[in-house]
């Protein structure tokens, strides 16, 4: 059911965002990591923390609007720092997190 937008969402955000799925069934560590509490559940990580995150399906415009709420933000970080560069997904904490990642939680977006 996701599957479909997300690989929309992977062309349109294409060299800006880094799409990872996850099966947290099979990665238990993973789901436990991130207090997943129901799927499926995207998580928009930047500066290795978590900025927002949506519970449940939703309308590819509500993606849209959080990917491109979060581009934004970090544009202007970046530019204030003077750096340039696509969406840090923090990819390493994704896949493989450590006790010693620090990634702060923000509330699940509600419809």
């Amino acid at each position: 059911m996701l599957d479909p937008v997300m690989d929309t969402l992977r062309r349109v955000y294409k060299g800006r965002v880094q799409f990872i799925k996850a099966n947290v069934d099979i990665q238990r560590q993973l789901a436990g990591y991130f207090r997943v509490q129901g799927i499926p559940a995207v998580f928009v990580i930047s500066d290795s923390s978590v900025q927002q995150y949506i519970v449940g399906f939703h309308q590819k415009s509500d993606y849209v609007t959080v990917l491109d709420s979060v581009l934004k933000k970090f544009s202007a970080k970046r530019a204030m720092q003077g750096k340039t560069g696509a969406v840090d997904t923090a990819a390493k904490t994704v896949q493989k997190p450590a006790a010693t990642d620090s990634v702060k939680k923000k509330e699940p977006v509600k419809k």
